[in-house]
C-alpha cells in the first residue's frame, strides 16, 4: 500500500509547480517509509512502529531500539541509508561484539568472528565522517 502511494505521489508531483512541491521532503517520508516497512517485516522480530512515531524519535533511540532487540545488522544498514553520524555505527559495533563475546561459542571462534569483522570493516570507517544529528 505504501509503495501505490508513493508511487501516486510521484505520479502527481508532475502537475505540480516547482514552488508547489518540496522534492526533498518526499524523499524523506519515502526513507522513513522504508525504514517502518524493513523494522515491521524483520523476522526475528518484528516491531510495529509508526511512521508519526519513526519520525519523531531521535536516530540515537531509533538505533538503541534496534539493539535491544539485537538487530544489529538491520541498525547498521538504516546508519547507512540515513548517513547517521560514525559513532551510531561504532556503537552498533561495540554492542554486536559484546553480544559475540557473551555467546557460548568457544574463544577461538570469537576472536577470528570479531577479527574478520573489523577487518572487513577498517576501511568503512577511514576519511567519511557523517554530520546528521543523532
Amino acid at each position: 500500500m505504501q509503495e501505490s502511494l508513493i508511487k501516486a505521489a510521484r505520479y502527481g508531483k508532475v502537475s505540480l509547480s516547482l514552488f508547489e512541491y518540496n522534492n526533498d521532503e518526499l524523499n524523506e517520508i519515502s526513507k522513513l517509509l522504508r525504514i517502518q516497512k524493513s523494522i515491521f517485516f524483520n523476522k526475528k522480530y518484528p516491531r510495529l512502529i509508526s511512521y508519526l512515531q519513526l519520525s519523531q524519535i531521535s536516530n540515537n533511540h531509533l538505533i538503541n531500539i534496534l539493539l535491544r532487540y539485537k538487530l544489529h545488522y538491520l541498525a547498521h544498514e538504516i546508519c547507512k541509508y540515513m548517513k547517521f553520524k560514525n559513532s551510531l555505527i561504532h556503537k552498533i559495533y561495540i554492542d554486536w561484539a559484546k553480544c559475540i563475546i557473551e555467546s557460548d561459542k568457544p574463544d577461538d571462534i570469537i576472536v577470528k568472528t570479531i577479527q574478520q569483522r573489523i577487518s572487513s570493516q577498517k576501511d568503512s570507517y577511514c576519511g567519511h565522517h557523517h554530520t546528521q544529528s543523532s
